[in-house]
């Protein structure tokens, strides 16, 4: 019997086993050799079970499930975390704002928004984060890894989250919804743009006028006014453009019979690339850097008809610029009046 316990005894520390496999797992602890190799993002690991648990990271796999909530997480230790937040008391209080916090990490993380620490530095640019898993997904910028794949169409993200976000293409969630309209949208941050159409609301101003806008990207074009930047180039006439959409209809208008172009893009006075954004509208020429952005702007198109005279447009700019015609019509009558 004793010669069957020193067989499940390590070598190295002195640690018994109840079984075999349990014991050829821990000895894997004492190498420095790493020998089990993911091949999808080809990161290395020391025991099989490490390995199992980072090739969740790559499924949809989730088996360990909340029982207070639906939520599934891939690993038991993750569970047990997680399931805290709803037992433990927020007993943890910032001095600084007043949030409380049920884990003392937790805090130490907050803290940092108000000191403005940012210990995970990336050693390509030298860029800090004040968390690591920050530092870990900026790092995929000058990687280029993109380990989450999607398993309806392939296409890698180097994100989580943007897999998730990707993945409503597919099933036509919307998860979001217009509490002015009832209008859904795929994207958080696309139902807060939409919001201020209802809202009124303009976050975004003009440096130079201070002119304000609902979007980012608004707030960019504008500003093109007053510097003159055109960046979109057409690589037929050398024609320049100030946004996308009046190079789309140069295009349509002036080159028709070439086959479709992306537009030469420079650096901008800011000192900023452009990046492509390949995906096109094909009712307003709009474009956007993905495809669930496209997806997503082509289901706010509706056909809109005129009040006057019934015609229909697709986008509600040419809809606007209509209805101007039916007003000098009536300025036109008021005066032969």
């Amino acid at each position: 019997m004793q010669g069957s316990v020193d067989q499940l005894t390590c070598s190295h520390c002195g640690s018994s086993f109840g079984c075999l496999s349990n014991l050829r797992a821990h000895i894997f602890t004492h190498s420095s050799e790493k020998t089990f190799n993911c091949k999808i993002c080809n990161k290395w690991y020391r025991q099989p079970a490490a390995l199992s648990r980072h090739m969740r990271t790559h499924s949809d796999e989730r088996n360990f499930k909340c029982t207070e909530r639906d939520k599934c997480v891939v690993r038991s230790t993750i569970l047990k975390i997680h399931n805290m937040t709803h037992t433990r008391e927020k007993s943890f209080k910032c001095t600084h704002c007043d949030k409380q916090f049920k884990q003392a990490s937790h805090i130490s993380v907050h803290m940092r928004t108000h000191t403005g620490v940012k210990p995970y530095e990336c050693v390509t640019c030298n860029k800090r984060f004040a968390v690591k898993s920050g530092l870990t997904h900026h790092e995929r910028t000058h990687t280029g890894e993109k380990p989450y794949k999607c398993t309806e169409c392939e296409k890698v993200f180097s994100h989580p989250s943007s897999l998730k976000v990707h993945k409503r293409i597919h099933t036509g969630e919307k998860p979001y919804r217009c509490s002015f309209c009832d209008r859904q949208f795929a994207r958080s941050s696309s139902l807060a743009i939409h919001k201020r159409t209802h809202t009124g609301v303009k976050p975004y101003k003009c440096s130079v006028c201070s002119k304000g806008f609902g979007s980012q990207s608004q707030r960019i074009q504008h500003e093109r006014v007053h510097s003159g930047e055109k960046p979109y180039k057409c690589n037929i006439c050398d024609n320049r453009f100030r946004t996308s959409s009046s190079f789309r209809l140069h295009e349509r208008k002036t080159h028709p019979n070439q086959k479709e172009q992306y537009p030469t893009r420079d650096i901008s006075h800011h000192g900023n690339t452009f990046d492509e954004k390949p995906y096109r509208c094909t009712k307003c020429a709009d474009c956007f850097s993905d495809h669930s952005s496209l997806v997503e702007h082509r289901n706010g198109h509706k056909d809109m008809k005129c009040s006057q005279c019934e015609q229909v447009f697709i986008v509600r700019s040419a809809l606007e610029r209509h209805m101007l015609s039916h007003t000098d019509e009536r300025a036109l009558q008021m005066q032969s009046v």
